[in-house]
């Protein structure tokens, strides 16, 4: 997972001014990124606490997801700083095992405690307010507006619909219909039956949700070769009548129309 990953938010995060504004940014727009956790952000004193809580994810994976989203924050945090922020200290739910040790060096982490109740890295406060090296006003808002814009249309469905279109968006093309029944605790015959009471069906969802990932990708300049692999086609040409159905066009008419340059310049 690298910067270059989170299109429109990458960008937003790049050109806010402090330390502090880009964590904070992250904290209430990481469902765009590909992160499991949840996070949360709280001041105690001198120190800033960041919360990862793993409730939204099941409990055999949620090492998995803690482990992960910790590497993915400091691989991102050296692609936007020269420098590295400063962790005092990381506090886990989970039980010691010595490769932690070897977790702690390589995230540069002073201490580890474990069976805590909370996940959370602790930061120095005076290290976020640093400032951002390509602080930029302009993009800042006009890319705070599209993640703004691009969460919004991803909540838009309620009821079970929206909680089947929310794991659609965590899980693409990757999840079926059974797989979310058992997710939900429900036959596919009662996630069927609930949806129609709702008005739509799986598949309207789950076309709904690729279509909409697809705009995002492509607003944000991936190319269509990679956009058509990230959401799980076979081809190229197979995406491309997908996406011809949703819109009427061609994912490349899409996204002449929709050019970000300083997104593209941000992925070179």
């Amino acid at each position: 997972m690298h910067l270059s990953m989170l299109g429109s938010l990458g960008i937003a995060m790049s050109s806010r001014s402090t330390v502090r504004e880009m964590a904070e940014l992250w904290a209430r727009h990481a469902e765009l990124s590909f992160a499991y956790c949840r996070f949360g952000i709280a001041d105690d004193q001198d120190r800033v606490l960041v919360t990862l809580d793993t409730d939204p994810v099941p409990a055999h994976l949620r090492r998995f997801a803690i482990e992960r989203d910790l590497a993915a924050l400091r691989i991102i945090q050296r692609e936007l700083l020269s420098w590295d922020i400063q962790v005092r200290s990381l506090e886990l739910t989970l039980p010691y095992a010595s490769v932690y040790e070897a977790v702690g060096v390589l995230l540069g982490i002073g201490g580890i405690a474990h069976d805590r109740p909370a996940n959370v890295l602790i930061l120095d406060a005076a290290d976020l307010r640093r400032l951002m090296p390509q602080a930029n006003s302009m993009l800042r808002r006009q890319y705070e507006q599209l993640c703004a814009e691009t969460v919004e249309r991803r909540r838009a469905r309620v009821g079970l619909a929206g909680q089947v279109r929310a794991m659609l968006m965590r899980h693409g093309r990757a999840i079926d219909q059974a797989a979310i029944a058992a997710d939900l605790h429900m036959s596919v015959r009662t996630l069927r039956r609930r949806l129609a009471d709702e008005g739509t069906t799986f598949r309207e969802l789950a076309c709904e949700t690729t279509g909409l990932l697809a705009e995002e990708l492509l607003a944000t300049g991936f190319t269509v070769d990679t956009v058509a692999t990230r959401l799980g086609y076979t081809s190229v040409s197979a995406f491309a009548t997908a996406f011809r159905d949703w819109k009427g066009q061609t994912p490349g008419q899409f996204a002449r129309s929709e050019p970000s340059a300083q997104g593209r310049r941000l992925r070179r």
